[in-house]
């Protein structure tokens, strides 16, 4: 799991946990185990776009904002499939 912010400067990785370990799900020396969850805090830059690779194998991506959570076919309406998916910021349209 990620949690995301939306900035001036890009998207920004705010916190990073995994529950257990695996190949490519490893933890940095530097998470710490809390309530079953190995969680640290990635230092890097904000990025322009996130791209979300889906295999169709393990599971589809899911987005969660205020508590409610929705996979990415839900979100824009029809099945992903094993497809690349470009998460950007929106430009705000005026009302």
């Amino acid at each position: 799991q990620e949690d995301w912010r939306v900035t001036p400067a890009g998207l920004e990785l705010v916190r990073a946990r995994v529950k257990g370990t695996g190949p490519g799900m490893e933890p940095p020396p530097e998470a710490r185990l809390v309530d079953g969850w190995f969680q640290w805090r990635p230092q890097r830059p904000p990025m322009q776009e996130v791209v979300l690779g889906n295999s169709g194998a393990a599971g589809e991506w899911r987005l969660c904002h205020d508590g409610t959570c929705r996979t990415l076919s839900e979100i824009v309406g029809h099945p992903i499939g094993a497809n690349v998916t470009k998460m950007s910021i929106c430009e705000q349209q005026e009302k």
